[in-house]
């Protein structure tokens, strides 16, 4: 890389030679990390992070640019690894990208249905008895796309109160001042809560991937923004118990309800370190993940519009009503 040229630090274009155009992908998943040494053969999974995740204007043949969501940082050492992820329901041929044949005949190809839920003064009540398993420690981790043109606005993308009414988890993405707010844990006098301010471009647009942690014990609350810590605070550390009532895309009454797209929500009873949050955010957890036992609610969302339930892909199995 450095006898072409290439310069150690920030990455935040791509340009890609398309020899003949075609039908665009619906979706492009861009992943980019230094390369563990080891043969071609081997597929690199960790270490990858995500840097585009938009439909690309692929139909004309020619040189194309994808300007990155946030740049990827090269060490002027290590080799790069570019991992591509496509989705296309359509038909017709795709665009001819030019590229370096390694001369290994492998790849990954996974068939069937991926979705999200869109959500605008609509809300998905969740089973709660999982949730009423936290006590010290919580993830709470998904997908999602705000409306540009609603946000910002009082919005809840989850709530989950107690049998006193009283606020025990919620996430604000935004309110209606821009701000995006963390609240987690209740004792009967009040919440544990952080806050900041957040761009129209961080909460509103393409997908974005969303984490939120908390550990009593260490008393820390953290929001991770597409696998990268994006805000903390210390001296958390009221309880989770207690939890009777879980709502998705609105607080716990169904109001400020949340406008966009949410998909591939995950909550766990542990809190995940931003190395595993990275690791993971683009894959579904399965036995290979450090704290499968931990995790209590998966909802991939990829249900048929005429689905009446959100399958739980977790081990209470409790589908929602959408």
């Amino acid at each position: 890389l450095s006898a072409v040229g290439l310069q150690p630090g920030a990455i935040d274009l791509i340009r890609f030679n398309l020899l003949s155009g075609g039908v665009s992908p619906e979706r492009l998943i861009v992943r980019m990390g230094h390369a563990v040494p080891g043969p071609d053969s081997v597929y690199q999974e960790s270490g990858l992070q995500t840097v585009y995740d938009l439909q690309p204007a692929f139909s004309l043949p020619g040189v194309r640019t994808l300007t990155l969501r946030e740049p990827f940082v090269w060490d002027g050492v290590s080799d790069i690894v570019l991992d591509l992820a496509i989705r296309n329901q359509g038909t017709g041929a795709g665009p001819a990208l030019s590229a370096t044949d390694l001369g290994v005949p492998a790849g990954l190809l996974q068939s069937g249905r991926e979705g999200h839920i869109r959500v605008n003064d609509d809300r998905v009540g969740l089973d709660p008895a999982p949730f009423a398993q936290l006590d010290q420690e919580v993830t709470l981790m998904f997908w999602c796309a705000g409306d540009p043109a609603a946000l910002p606005a009082n919005t809840s993308i989850l709530e989950a109160v107690n049998a006193q009414g009283e606020r025990v988890l919620n996430i604000h993405l935004p309110w209606s001042n821009g701000r995006i707010y963390w609240d987690a844990g209740q004792d009967g006098t009040g919440y544990d809560r952080i806050d900041k301010q957040a761009t129209a471009a961080e909460y509103a647009g393409g997908p974005t991937h969303w984490a939120f942690t908390k550990n009593t014990a260490t008393g820390t609350l953290r929001i991770y923004r597409n696998g990268v810590l994006w805000h903390s605070g210390t001296g958390a550390v009221r309880s989770l118990a207690g939890i009777t009532r879980v709502v998705l895309a609105a607080n716990a009454n169904g109001g400020n309800p949340y406008a966009g797209l949410i998909d591939d929500v995950q909550v766990f009873g542990t809190e995940l370190d931003a190395a595993t949050i990275a690791a993971w955010m683009d894959r579904r957890p399965g036995p290979a993940h450090p704290a499968y036992g931990d995790l209590l609610v998966h909802l991939d969302l990829d249900e048929w519009v005429t689905d009446p339930l959100a399958q739980d892909h977790g081990p209470s199995a409790l589908p929602a009503q959408l």
